[in-house]
């Protein structure tokens, strides 16, 4: 039976795109669903070479910002960068947003889903980012805890 708190995504999404999560249907150990959705390790090395601490929270979503238009013209990070990036707004907005967590569609795609119903493509967004400059890091993570 299918949870009503459960969107329902058209079926025709496709495969999930840059990260997909399969598994038991619902991914019910949210634990174990932040754990791997949590590792965003090349993120973490790129900023340490640029002398940026993420600590999780907006300020880091701010300083990470500055950086993105650089690393998406670097062929060693652009590959992977929405990625990372789009895992990190993820897990700044499960740490900050009270109610905040990650789901699975079914599609496989990780999303975050708001107290409120809604569901944030945080991935999707930061391609956005990427491509067209905005939103930014911080108008992300504002809209969705707004």
């Amino acid at each position: 039976m299918e949870s009503t708190s459960r969107p329902k995504y058209d079926r025709r999404l496709g495969v999930a795109r840059g990260v997909g999560v399969f598994g038991s249907p619902g991914c019910e150990d949210s634990d174990r669903l932040v754990a791997v959705l949590s590792a965003y390790s090349s993120l973490r090395e790129w900023t340490t070479q640029c002398g940026v601490t993420l600590t999780d929270d907006l300020s880091s979503l701010v300083e990470l910002d500055r950086y993105l238009d650089a690393w998406k013209v670097d062929s060693t990070i652009s590959p992977i960068l929405q990625n990372e990036v789009g895992l990190y707004v993820g897990s700044v907005l499960v740490r900050g947003t009270i109610g905040a967590r990650w789901d699975v569609i079914p599609n496989g795609q990780p999303v975050i889903a708001l107290i409120d119903g809604r569901h944030v493509d945080v991935l999707a967004l930061v391609g956005q980012r990427l491509r067209e400059g905005s939103p930014s890091l911080a108008a992300i993570f504002e809209d969705a805890a707004g």
